[in-house]
């Protein structure tokens, strides 16, 4: 249900305040998300999160990544746009992994190129632009309670750099569409793994992040 991919409306409001989102910007999102919040299936969802940016923003391949497990340390690689099965060992998902993990890492959008007034560390997306390009990239992490646990990659032509506009507004459909899409990434999951993070967060909620159990 489309209730449980958004935000509320004091959320959205507060993103939008903050992140000088035009109400063009704001109709494409929800656009997306609507579609996304539309599916019951996380790979669906997930092609249809990828197909839809694709369309929205030009790009050559845009793609999604998810770390499996809360401890794991690496992103996997779920949907790429235009593409019906993944293999595993191309060149080309190891560099989208580690593009996704760059910004997962830093929990903050990462982008190539940039400008020499931009503080970020982007050097896997430059690897991921120069390997896999000539490309404009950009990588906008998907949040689960504040932390970053997914990310999406968004390659176009080199001639369209990734403007403060067009970073809103992946970041804003990024924002948008975590809560269904990981709630989907969950119930994918094999059983033990469930079991382990309901237990995880259940612990969590019990003693509070200040007591030393939960540390």
């Amino acid at each position: 249900r489309l209730a449980t991919a958004t935000l509320t409306i004091h959320q959205l409001h507060t993103r939008l305040t903050r992140q000088r989102v035009g109400e063009d910007t704001l109709v494409r999102a929800i656009d997306v998300a609507a579609s996304v919040g539309a599916e019951v299936r996380f790979r669906t969802a997930a092609a249809t999160l990828v197909n839809r940016l694709a369309t929205l923003t030009g790009a050559e391949r845009v793609a999604l990544g998810a770390r499996p497990t809360p401890r794991a340390q690496a992103a996997e690689v779920v949907a790429i746009s235009g593409v019906d099965q993944i293999k595993r060992r191309m060149d080309l998902v190891q560099d989208l992994g580690a593009a996704m993990d760059e910004s997962i890492d830093q929990d903050l959008e990462t982008f190539f190129p940039y400008g020499p007034d931009d503080t970020l560390i982007a050097r896997q997306a430059e690897r991921l632009a120069s390997r896999h390009g000539p490309a404009a990239t950009a990588a906008v992490p998907l949040r689960r309670r504040g932390r970053a646990v997914a990310a999406i990659t968004v390659e176009r032509d080199p001639s369209r750099p990734f403007s403060a506009t067009d970073l809103a507004c992946l970041r804003l459909i990024a924002d948008l569409v975590a809560p269904r899409l990981l709630d989907l990434h969950d119930c994918d999951q094999p059983a033990h793994v469930r079991a382990g993070r309901g237990i995880r967060r259940a612990a969590a909620d019990l003693v509070g992040p200040s007591h030393p159990i939960a540390k």
